[in-house]
């Protein structure tokens, strides 16, 4: 791999990418704090007892010049005055902690990270994590401090969490697909767009180069490749380059595609490197998928962990969530189309209308398969065995006299019922 030949150096545009993931980020965090604040005050608002049509344009603006009688300086415009009575104690015991441990929580849970690949399954998922935490955290300090109420106001401020709660879930997880739409299209056009070296030969290096060009949406642009592996001779001499390169790029990150290069090798190039860079290795996956591998380790020894399921724990759970209701929702839209195949199938031949068979799923697990039966059951299955028999020892299929090309099903298999050949 040619260094020179391979990679520009960029470092006006390394610079222009931090401060625009500096001004996204705050965007982010600023729609946030609206959206955390707006749903807190809406769910007020809805399950208020004098709330009704009439008074949805309270959120106006304010009325310097109220009726003496509501012994108040100002009110918001439209707003009854016993729902400004009722919502002021709120301001002070919930409005303001609110936006500070939803802000927290999502920080902790890296919903503000503008680098690395864009999942926008894994953002609601996350998202959704945050909210629900910042939620019920939110009712803790609320009904510890009170909020400045009694008993029977904290009935009303039970209503509220839950609606408040709904709320904020729907407009962050909105908000984020916005803007992970936004800047998805904006690293195609060449923006937001992290800079990093490569450090590397050989297939591994190859693999990441190419990941990184051809995949813009990941959020990676190499400025610079350095052709060097463990064990070669001037192997040293290219790594002490590394911080120069590092501060005239303005790279954010090191990717080592190398297991032989060591750590006595590795330690002098990061302590002279800044501690705003980043560095990472790409390990050997023996050629598996990255998602179904995991890190783990034997007491200090590290160990990767091969076929593993990607959805475990709360992302399993909400993917199965997610599974059953699509597939209830199916079936009952199409319940009765359902139930007339069965029956069809029934008066078509004998036999159970729901034909069972195991199939091989991900990763060769054998998984319980069940369809509509579309073949008899009393006719012989050797004509079929022999044709796949010939399948799997040679790899190819009859081939089909009007149109020349291999077929690896036969097309005029007998055991197919009338209604088989229709579903």
């Amino acid at each position: 791999m040619n260094e020179e030949s391979r990679v520009p150096t960029e470092p006006i545009r390394a610079t222009a990418h931090t401060s625009l993931s500096i001004a996204a980020s705050y965007l982010l965090v600023l729609t946030d704090l609206i959206i955390f604040v707006f749903s807190f005050v809406l769910a007020f608002a809805l399950i208020h007892e004098t709330f009704g049509p009439g008074d949805i344009h309270w959120f106006a603006g304010f009325n310097f010049n109220p009726p003496a009688s509501t012994g108040q300086s100002f009110i918001w415009k439209g707003m009854p005055t016993p729902m400004w009575n009722d919502f002021y104690p709120y301001v002070t015991g919930i409005l303001i902690p609110l936006p500070i441990i939803r802000f927290l929580v999502m920080s902790r849970l890296q919903l503000y990270r503008i680098r690395g690949e864009i999942s926008l399954l894994e953002d609601a998922i996350e998202t959704f994590r945050g909210v629900t935490i910042g939620s019920i955290l939110l009712i803790v300090v609320a009904f510890s401090l009170g909020g400045g109420r009694g008993e029977t106001q904290l009935l009303t401020s039970r209503r509220v969490f839950p609606v408040d709660w709904m709320i904020c879930m729907a407009g962050c997880i909105g908000s984020r697909a916005l803007f992970r739409t936004a800047q998805k299209g904006a690293r195609r056009a060449g923006h937001n767009l992290a800079p990093v070296i490569l450090v590397g030969r050989g297939k591994q290096a190859e693999m990441i180069h190419d990941e990184i060009r051809n995949n813009p949406v990941l959020g990676y642009r190499i400025v610079h490749v350095v052709d060097a592996d463990g064990g070669d001779p001037d192997l040293e001499k290219h790594l002490a380059t590394l911080p120069g390169l590092i501060a005239e790029t303005g790279a954010q990150e090191v990717f080592f595609a190398s297991s032989k290069i060591t750590q006595k090798e590795l330690f002098p190039v990061v302590m002279n490197s800044g501690w705003d860079v980043q560095f990472k290795a790409v390990p050997d996956l023996l050629g598996l998928r990255p998602k179904k591998v995991d890190i783990t380790r034997l007491s200090n020894v590290p160990l990767l962990e091969i076929f593993v399921d990607p959805l475990r724990g709360a992302n399993g759970a909400m993917k199965r969530v997610l599974d059953l209701t699509v597939a209830l929702s199916a079936l009952v839209l199409l319940a009765i189309p359902m139930l007339v195949i069965a029956i069809w199938i029934k008066i078509d031949s004998k036999g159970p209308a729901i034909f069972k068979q195991t199939r091989m799923g991900l990763d060769f697990r054998p998984f319980p398969f069940f369809k509509f039966r579309s073949m008899r059951t009393d006719v012989d299955h050797k004509r079929h065995e022999e044709f796949m028999k010939q399948v799997i020892q040679f790899g190819e299929g009859k081939v089909d006299e009007q149109t020349g090309k291999k077929i690896f099903k036969e097309a005029d298999d007998p055991r197919i019922t009338r209604i088989g050949k229709f579903i």
